[in-house]
């Protein structure tokens, strides 16, 4: 599979051989924008926990971490092991504040903007990227908004985990000997154009134009993909399809005008690029993991 020519002008450079193909039918006619960052944030969670990088899945590794949390506030000990442990937890912590804040970003990346794919790239840094998860995803559908999306939200997850979880595929890209590294997250989004807002200085990913992945990258490409249907009627009971007035079509829209402002958005194509996030995620030592 050429990494260079995929489809629908989703491009990014390496020259691996012997890539994985795993492609996850979610199942759905469509997703929300939030149902994308939580698809993403799945996935996230799926490789931290089988790359060894968190001794537990996220849920119960966070768990975990505020009980020991309070456990320690009621403790005063001056001994090299409690200090010891105290480290570990300082560690721990460090690396779900991590996770969390990453992980938050990226549901206000897919509310803002569209996420066309994402990499999960493990190692020391991003230049020398041991292993690497390249995501595509499925476009968001806009004309649909939330009211009460909590329970699918958390059937799409789970549905998510459990077809990760039986992919043999999946399941093979891990290493049982894998050592605690660095996680970085890249998303591959539309470029500002010079007449859009200025640039948020505090933005949480940023521009890493022409990135690729080490030649011995160890690699394993993701197809997300919904189900194929041709029911126009929404299917979600916690959504609302947001309708269009029928009289548009009655518009006339053949003056000049129009066509000037058509010709130069064909002149203006969107381009897409890589952003990286500006924290990686510290996986944990094994001693580390013992909180």
């Amino acid at each position: 599979m050429d990494l260079n020519k995929s489809k629908n002008n989703r491009s990014y450079k390496s020259s691996q051989t012997g890539i994985k193909n795993v492609v996850i039918n979610l199942s759905k006619p469509f997703i929300t924008a939030t149902q994308g960052g939580l698809i993403l944030n799945g996935i996230l969670d799926h490789v931290l926990f089988f790359s060894g990088q968190i001794p537990n899945v996220f849920p119960v590794f966070k768990q975990r971490i505020n009980q020991a949390l309070k456990g320690q506030e009621n403790q005063s000990n001056n001994s090299w092991t409690y200090h010891q442990q105290t480290r570990h937890l300082e560690a721990a912590k460090q690396t779900m504040d991590q996770i969390i804040e990453i992980k938050d970003n990226v549901i206000q990346e897919f509310r803002k903007t569209e996420i066309s794919e994402a990499v999960i790239a493990l190692g020391s840094t991003i230049f020398t990227v041991k292993q690497a998860f390249v995501i595509r995803l499925p476009s968001v559908d806009t004309n649909h908004f939330c009211v009460n999306h909590e329970r699918a939200n958390i059937s799409l997850v789970m549905n998510l985990m459990r077809s990760l979880s039986m992919t043999d595929e999946m399941t093979k890209s891990f290493d049982l000997g894998s050592k605690s590294t660095k996680v970085f997250l890249l998303l591959r989004k539309p470029l500002q154009s010079s007449i859009s807002m200025k640039k948020d200085q505090n933005e949480f990913f940023t521009s890493m134009s022409g990135f690729q992945l080490p030649s011995k990258c160890k690699t394993t490409c993701m197809e997300i993909v919904l189900q194929s249907t041709s029911i126009i009627e929404n299917t979600e009971s916690c959504c609302k399809l947001m309708k269009v007035c029928s009289d548009i079509s009655n518009i006339s829209l053949t003056d000049g005008s129009f066509n000037e402002i058509e010709n130069f958005n064909n002149l203006n194509q969107v381009k897409y690029d890589w952003f990286i996030s500006t924290i990686p995620i510290k996986g944990l030592k094994q001693n580390e993991s013992a909180i």
